[in-house]
């Protein structure tokens, strides 16, 4: 009980620490020591409880849901543990994503015999608050101008994630003149393993910024604002921020590269996802502003249902 205590107190300390920080403030933002309430960790991770509490309109019982945090493309029953603790007794309601994870979580509670209910709410980020009100997002807007948001593939906790930056900076600078700025967002945990890529990025003049920490409950709301804020977003790995620029109505570009994954042994990239990357890099291989009705069917396989917001 004091280790929880403990570990909620520096929780509710750095969030207050970090309520006015945007996604400018980088450096600030990835030092901070945030570490999620001990046994409440998975649920705790980008403010993603809220979102879900806004989209279900209650209040999210700590003790009783329970959330996948981020989308798994893992398709085996048994990716369900490594995501969290779907299978504590207590919990009673499973919130994930869309159709394809509601089927493999179901397929793991009912292998374990585990009465649960399973409930998709789409994405998560149409349930986060914004970061900035509108007054000032208009304002944003108007000097950033036209914006490209750039999400390189990131690393995460027991896999350290490499590219070919000078390969992914050539290809963003052949496409830069069509825009009047280019934001690159990095995880923090990159920012702090890999200070040479901010550095790179910096010099072609890129805007480097970030979300926040991953246990830094206004995460989504910094991802938010700036997704509303680009005009079209690229990446070069899977991951949860293909689905949010869709959903808010953002085209995506997957440009391709060879990532050389560090993992340490146990970690969950022993699961291979190769097969979905190639899906999603051939649906979104072409550089282009419009958004492909199969893209919205594939999205939503995986981030479930939502109104195109316009």
């Amino acid at each position: 009980m004091s280790l929880f205590i403990v570990s909620l107190l520096k929780y509710l300390y750095y969030s207050r620490k970090c309520k006015n920080k945007d996604f400018f403030e980088y450096e600030e933002l990835v030092k901070n020591d945030f570490t999620p309430p001990k046994y409440f960790h998975s649920v705790c991770l980008y403010g993603n409880h809220k979102a879900v509490a806004n989209l279900r309109h209650k209040r999210f019982n700590f003790f009783s849901e329970y959330l996948e945090h981020g989308v798994c493309f893992i398709k085996t029953p048994d990716s369900s543990h490594l995501m969290g603790y779907v299978d504590r007794p207590f919990i009673s309601k499973v919130y994930t994503f869309g159709p394809v994870r509601n089927k493999y979580i179901t397929q793991y509670l009912e292998k374990k015999n585990l009465k649960k209910e399973v409930v998709e709410v789409g994405p998560y980020i149409l349930g986060a608050k914004n970061f900035y009100d509108d007054d000032t997002l208009r304002n944003l807007k108007k000097t950033i101008g036209k914006m490209l948001l750039v999400y390189p593939q990131h690393s995460i906790e027991n896999i350290q994630v490499e590219y070919e930056i000078d390969d992914l900076i050539e290809y963003i600078k052949s496409k830069s003149f069509y825009f009047d700025s280019v934001f690159v967002c990095l995880y923090w945990k990159d920012i702090l393993l890999h200070p040479n890529y901010v550095e790179r990025y910096k010099k072609e003049g890129f805007v480097v910024v970030s979300n926040g920490h991953r246990s830094d409950p206004l995460f989504l709301s910094r991802q938010k604002d700036l997704i509303m804020l680009s005009d079209m977003m690229m990446t070069n790995g899977l991951g949860t921020h293909i689905g949010y620029s869709i959903c808010l109505n953002k085209p995506v570009y997957y440009h391709k590269q060879n990532i050389l994954i560090n993992k340490k042994p146990q970690s969950e990239s022993q699961y291979s996802v190769s097969d979905i990357e190639s899906e999603f890099a051939e649906a979104f291989r072409e550089f282009s502003s419009i958004i492909t009705e199969r893209q919205v069917d594939l999205v939503k396989q995986y981030w479930g249902e939502w109104e195109m917001v316009e």
